[in-house]
């Protein structure tokens, strides 16, 4: 064998070809050491399909098709050995983030069957939208068979199946370019340039939220736009680094370029916010609000970072009607000055503003996590919201602070989820 065989064989081995099945939309559950499914290239009824990751090695016992990732790459892309053996290569690059070895998923995982197929291929232009989504169900689709971002998400109190399917939640585990014909290809080229132009892909070609969970800001409902989600618009992606050994300086906290658009569960939110007496809770950051909202605390959204209050924001808090406002951003310093400047603007526009106690040092999921029951915690917390005092209102109309509700006067807190005191935090599979 000489050096470009054993190089092949070396990317073989090194290859997801698990994941490079699932991203095609191949169901697959374990039986053994292996995964069975229903063949992608035959019409069955019952699985035939077998894929051994030990070995690197797939195989359809009803029409004989199978072999190696390249094999794969070969009839799934439609392409010849040569631009198979260069995708291979782009997917298995020899520097770059490490990933822990992939333990088997439960069966049960998280269903993406419903999902529409990627039009990543599509012969014909897509638009920014079409491109966004694919990418959204891509990575909504790598969550459930990904270990590091199951455990980053338990520890954190998130692996919920609900809150998985309503805000998309996915996980970039750069196997993106699967779904991409290669970049030798008029059409490979075309999406990836328009990839690198949305931010997704970098100049280099990799994929900027590579090793992130990735929550995509998602528009309320607009006539026209295609998404799988009931015609909402991706407005933006957020991506928070789950993975271990990081460089030096690498940031945590990654969004796509551009003005942070859109606001957070806004349409929820607001539904939410009327319901609890006008009251919505501001976080600082998104995985805060995600925590809220799995406890039930439906009418909560979240600034984009300590300074992260945009156009799109700013016009929710003070044109959408609301009464109050709950700042729950961080207790600390940098919280506490960003929520008491946030409160003089606030409080100029006629609403009623409250800060959100918790102990030095703690942030709403920290909190949540620490404590036995976390809906509690967070309900308690929220009962002790403290109201940000006279020297906001200065200047204002006197009906402004005659009729400011203080926090053990009026209702702070929205409906509870339908299974009330029986939520928990649960290992294993999201319910």
């Amino acid at each position: 064998m000489d050096g470009r065989e054993a190089q092949l064989e070396q990317w073989k081995r090194s290859a997801d070809l698990l994941g490079m099945v699932r991203a095609h939309g191949v169901q697959l559950s374990l039986a053994g050491a292996d995964w069975l499914g229903l063949c992608p290239f035959h019409a069955e009824s019952t699985p035939s399909f077998r894929v051994t990751p030990r070995k690197g090695l797939w195989h359809c016992f009803g029409c004989g098709k199978g072999g190696s990732a390249v094999d794969w790459l070969m009839l799934t892309r439609n392409i010849g050995l040569r631009e198979a053996v260069a995708a291979l290569r782009e997917l298995v690059p020899s520097v770059g983030p490490s990933f822990p070895s992939r333990q088997p998923s439960p069966p049960d995982s998280i269903d993406v069957s419903a999902l529409p197929a990627m039009r990543f291929g599509a012969p014909r232009e897509s638009t920014d939208q079409d491109v966004l989504w694919a990418v959204v169900e891509h990575y909504n689709g790598r969550l459930s068979g990904s270990d590091v971002a199951r455990a980053y998400l338990e520890r954190r109190g998130l692996w919920d199946r609900e809150l998985i399917q309503t805000f998309c939640l996915g996980f970039a585990d750069r196997t993106l370019g699967l779904e991409i014909p290669d970049k030798q290809l008029r059409r490979g080229a075309e999406v990836r340039s328009q990839l690198q132009r949305l931010g997704v892909y970098r100049e280099s070609g990799h994929e900027h939220l590579c090793g992130s969970l990735v929550v995509p800001i998602l528009g309320d409902r607009v006539p026209g736009a295609w998404a799988c989600r009931g015609q909402r618009e991706v407005l933006g992606l957020y991506g928070r680094k789950v993975t271990t050994g990081l460089r030096a300086g690498t940031p945590n906290h990654l969004y796509l370029s551009g003005q942070m658009r859109g606001v957070f569960n806004g349409a929820i939110a607001l539904e939410a916010a009327r319901q609890a007496g006008g009251t919505l809770i501001l976080c600082e950051a998104i995985l805060d609000a995600l925590t809220l909202w799995r406890w039930g605390f439906r009418n909560v959204t979240t600034a984009y970072g300590v300074r992260g209050v945009g156009a799109d924001l700013w016009r929710f808090l003070t044109e959408s009607g609301l009464l109050r406002v709950v700042i729950a951003y961080d207790a600390d310093e940098a919280g506490d000055t960003a929520a008491s400047e946030l409160a003089s603007r606030l409080a100029l526009e006629g609403l009623e503003v409250l800060r959100l106690r918790l102990p030095e040092g703690h942030d709403v999921n920290s909190w949540a996590v620490r404590s036995k029951d976390p809906r509690q915690a967070l309900e308690e917390a929220l009962a002790g919201a403290v109201w940000m005092g006279e020297r906001l209102y200065e200047g204002k109309e006197d009906s402004v602070t005659k009729n400011a509700v203080r926090p053990e006067e009026g209702a702070l807190l929205p409906s509870r989820r339908a299974d009330g005191d029986n939520v928990q935090i649960r290992k294993g599979l999201p319910s």
